[in-house]
């Protein structure tokens, strides 16, 4: 696999910055790095093999896309969702139903839309919901999307799950507690929900991934 020197580095991160919007803060947070990194890399220093290979695992893409650059786009006049719809198409991003709200029964549910995700957590079993409330605060909060594997519905304890119970919709932590079953949240406000019958408990999926704010 090529490598780039600094400055060739430097111009196809800027381009893929721009061409996703992403400013440094949101950059760093993607890739998994600090702010300091990103303006490092901006300026050309410090790229290496490593470098390049951590930037498109960050973007779902092979190293081969995203060396290549984003494709020409006239950026002031496409919106992020003409931007994830070109990218999904170089095979970085795939379309996954998108609910707002726990989806009653799952991908059976009216979608609200799609959502571009990495394509390795793409896949028929898998949708993309908003929260909509603050029961998983301060770790989840509301406006966050969460990504469903929805074939994923014998959860093992503390795993976050998105159920139906007594005719609500809920994201929450399944606790196996002397082997009954309790749905507890990380906001404290939010009282546990002892479970007498775990058959009375809809289990719509699994959370596998928090996507903090918006892609």
């Amino acid at each position: 696999m090529a490598k780039l020197n600094g400055d060739e580095g430097a111009s196809v991160f800027r381009a893929w910055m721009d061409f996703l919007g992403w400013g440094p803060s949101k950059a760093a947070k993607k890739l998994g790095i600090d702010r300091k990194s990103v303006y490092r890399y901006l300026e050309g220093s410090g790229w290496t093999r490593h470098t390049q290979a951590k930037m498109a695992r960050g973007l779902g893409m092979t190293q081969t896309e995203f060396l290549d650059g984003p494709p020409n786009w006239p950026g002031s006049e496409q919106s992020k969702e003409d931007r994830q719809s070109i990218l999904s198409t170089r095979g970085g991003l795939v379309d996954v139903p998108f609910y707002v709200g726990v989806p009653e029964f799952g991908l059976a549910t009216e979608a609200n839309g799609t959502y571009a995700v990495p394509l390795r957590d793409g896949g028929p079993d898998r949708c993309a919901m908003e929260v909509t409330d603050d029961g998983m605060a301060p770790r989840i909060r509301p406006g966050d999307i969460v990504l469903l594997d929805t074939e994923r519905t014998r959860p093992k304890s503390r795993d976050v799950v998105a159920v139906k119970v007594d005719g609500e919709t809920h994201l929450a932590i399944w606790i196996i507690r002397d082997r009954e079953v309790v749905l507890t949240w990380l906001n404290g406000r939010w009282p546990e929900m002892e479970i007498a019958d775990p058959s009375s408990v809809t289990v719509i999926g699994t959370a596998v991934k928090i996507v903090a704010g918006e892609l």
